[in-house]
């Protein structure tokens, strides 16, 4: 019984030999095994190695209808549309001055005298220029007119006994009815001097 085991185990051994694979080949026989010097290895061949295509595969989309892939809608910016703006030429405006006052126009002056206001110049009556003066009180606007050396011929007007002589002089003219500005006290005192020089003239 040993022996039958024995041959079954050597025949088994022989076999697995014979399968063993190393690499560059195959052995030749079992016997080499002993001795690796007479161990001759087969090089595999280098043969190219053809490799088929296969079939294609398709794969169905799963609802059966065809993929529609619409392009994201474009937002388009446009340029808003020129505009011609017409600039028209404006008219010229004529600014007028201010009307002058009659007593800037002959060259009076304007000056601030404690509560008055004092305005100083020159009649004229007749190519003749006399000494003025007119001060105008602030908070009553009253005003008084001054003359200084007034033609003798005055005293024979009928507006003679309303000038009052004060000192060096000046002579103070008094009314009934008081002028309202500067302008029409300067106006008055002109027209008494005019009329008294043209009745010396008639004279």
């Amino acid at each position: 019984m040993p022996v039958v085991l024995l041959i079954l185990l050597l025949i088994l051994l022989f076999w697995i030999l014979s399968r063993i694979s190393v690499r560059g080949g195959w052995m030749d026989s079992p016997v080499a095994l002993a001795d690796k010097r007479k161990m001759k290895i087969k090089p595999k061949r280098n043969d190219p190695v053809a490799i088929k295509a296969g079939d294609a595969v398709v794969i169905p989309p799963s609802s059966g209808e065809p993929v529609r892939i619409k392009p994201t809608e474009a937002i388009v910016v446009s340029a808003a549309p020129a505009t011609s703006t017409r600039i028209a030429v404006a008219k010229p405006v004529t600014v007028k001055p201010p009307r002058r006052g009659a007593w800037d126009e002959r060259g009076w002056t304007k000056q601030a005298d404690g509560r008055n206001e004092v305005y100083e110049g020159f009649f004229v009556a007749g190519g003749n220029r006399f000494q003025g003066r007119i001060e105008t009180a602030r908070r009553s606007r009253q005003i008084s007119v001054y003359i200084r050396n007034p033609p003798p011929e005055i005293k024979r007007h009928r507006k003679g006994p309303c000038f009052q002589l004060l000192k060096n002089g000046w002579f103070r003219l008094h009314w009934t009815r008081p002028a309202r500005n500067v302008d029409d006290a300067i106006l008055y005192m002109e027209r008494i001097l005019d009329e008294s020089l043209r009745n010396r003239k008639r004279r």
